[in-house]
């Protein structure tokens, strides 16, 4: 299986299933975003999220144009989203805040849902 394959598919299966759980059990997203909310935890996620975007990107760092880009991008944004977190949590903090009250969630998790079967797709028949 082909690098890209490979991280479509984990990356793919991985939003699809946390999506769905959050919109199914809609009570686990307020614990979500309290158990966020934490410092400790914040800087714990940031770091995570700056690892994977790394991981990804030293792995995969392809500017190409077709489905593949996508990888390259959601690594990029992990790494952003993560070095975010490390280093402006306030900042970080009040975005949390407004999104946990957000009527758009719904819908972002559904967004998330597609994305992950786009890269599932592309996972299995590139």
């Amino acid at each position: 299986m082909k690098p890209s394959n490979f991280l479509a598919n984990i990356i793919g299966f991985s939003f699809i299933v946390m999506s769905l759980s959050l919109l199914i059990n809609q009570k686990n997203i307020k614990r979500l975003f309290e158990s966020v909310e934490n410092e400790i935890s914040l800087f714990y996620s940031g770091v995570f999220r700056s690892v994977v975007g790394i991981a990804i990107i030293l792995g995969h760092n392809l500017w190409v144009s077709d489905w593949r880009v996508v990888i390259t991008l959601l690594g990029w944004f992990a790494l952003a989203k993560g070095l975010g977190q490390l280093f402006f949590p306030e900042m970080t903090l009040a975005i949390i805040r407004k999104a946990k009250n957000s009527q758009w969630l719904p819908y972002a998790l559904l967004f998330n849902v597609v994305l992950g079967c786009f890269l599932i797709y592309f996972g299995f028949t590139a």
